[in-house]
C-alpha cells in the first residue's frame, strides 16, 4: 500500500469512525447530537486512531499551534507527520524505528521545496533543493554535517560539480563554462583559483597556473597544429620563458615566426627577446 493510499485509507477510517458514532447517537437517543449545535461540524483539537491493544497508530491534531497528521507504528512510535510550519509552510517528516528524524520532504516560507535526508545521528547528510533562481542543486555533507560536495547547474544551465574541504571551503569545480568544453579550476584555503585544466573551444587542453593573488604565472598547452609549449610569465603577466613550439611576434612588422618544437626562448620585461635557442 503506497502513501496516498494509507492516508486515504486513515481519513476514511477517520470518517466512518464520526459517522458511526453519530449512527450510534441516532440509534440510542432518537437523533444526532453534533458540539454546540454546528451542524455536520465536529470539533476537537485532536483525533486518534488505535489498534486493537490501545497502541495510538494515527492522530490528526494540533501540535504546537498548528495542524498535523501522524502515523505510528506497531510499538506506538511516530514515523510520519504531514504538519504546516511555523511560518504556515507544509512538510513531511520521517522517522526511523528509534524515532530520529531521517528524511524531510518541505517548502521553505519563501516557497522553494527541499528534500533533507539525515544519518542515524539525525545529522544532515543529503540536500535536494531548488536555489532562489530555481537552479537544482543536490549537496552532500560528512558526518559532521560539513557541506563536501555540491552537483548542480551553473547561471548559464551547465552542469558543475563543486568539493569543499573539512571546513567547507570550496576547493575544485569540474564544469562545463559557455561554449561547453570542460574546464576544472582548483582553489586554495584561502578560496583563491590556482589552478585550471580545460579545453578551449576548439578543442586544445591547457593547464594554467596561478600564484597567491591570481595572477597567471604558468600555462602548459598545445597550439592548433598540436605541438606542447611551456610557459613562464613575471609577477606582473609578461612573459619570460618560453619552452618548446613557440610562437615570436616582431613588434615593428606585427609578423609571426613559429619556432621549432624543441624551441627555448628567454624574453625581456620589455618583451623583446634575452636569449634563444635552437637560433632561426
Amino acid at each position: 500500500m503506497n502513501t496516498k493510499q494509507y492516508l486515504g485509507g486513515l481519513l476514511v477510517l477517520m470518517i466512518s469512525g464520526f459517522l458511526g458514532g453519530a449512527v450510534m447517537t441516532t440509534f440510542l437517543y432518537g437523533k444526532p447530537v453534533f458540539a454546540a449545535d454546528q451542524r455536520k461540524v465536529i470539533s476537537a483539537q485532536e483525533f486518534r486512531l488505535v489498534d486493537s491493544k490501545g497502541k495510538t497508530r494515527g492522530s490528526f491534531g494540533i501540535h504546537n499551534g498548528s495542524p498535523m497528521l501522524g502515523m505510528n507504528d506497531a510499538k506506538g512510535t511516530l514515523r510520519a507527520a504531514l504538519a504546516l510550519g511555523q511560518h504556515g509552510s507544509p512538510d513531511l517528516e520521517m522517522d526511523d524505528a528509534k524515532g530520529t528524524l531521517r528524511a524531510m520532504f518541505l517548502l521553505h516560507s519563501n516557497g522553494r521545496p527541499a528534500l533533507d535526508m539525515d544519518d542515524a545521528k539525525g545529522t544532515p547528510r543529503a540536500g535536494f533543493f531548488l536555489h532562489s533562481n530555481g537552479r537544482p542543486i543536490l549537496v552532500m555533507s560528512d558526518a559532521k554535517g560539513t557541506a563536501r560536495a555540491g552537483l548542480g547547474l551553473t547561471k548559464h544551465g551547465s552542469p558543475g560539480l563543486g568539493m569543499f574541504d573539512a571546513k567547507g571551503n570550496l576547493r575544485a569545480v569540474l564544469a562545463l563554462v559557455p561554449h561547453r568544453s570542460p574546464h576544472l579550476d582548483m582553489y586554495d584555503a584561502k578560496g583563491t583559483p590556482r589552478a585550471f585544466l580545460f579545453l578551449h573551444s576548439n578543442g586544445r587542453p591547457a593547464l594554467d597556473m596561478d600564484d597567491a593573488k591570481g595572477t597567471p604565472r604558468a600555462g602548459f598547452f598545445l597550439h592548433s597544429n598540436g605541438r606542447p609549449t611551456l610557459e613562464m610569465d613575471s609577477a606582473d603577466g609578461k612573459v619570460l620563458l618560453d619552452l618548446g613550439a613557440v610562437n615570436l611576434r616582431y613588434i615593428s612588422s606585427g609578423a609571426t615566426e613559429h619556432r621549432r618544437a624543441n624551441s627555448i626562448v628567454l624574453f625581456r620585461k620589455s618583451g623583446r627577446v634575452l636569449w634563444e635557442r635552437p637560433k632561426p
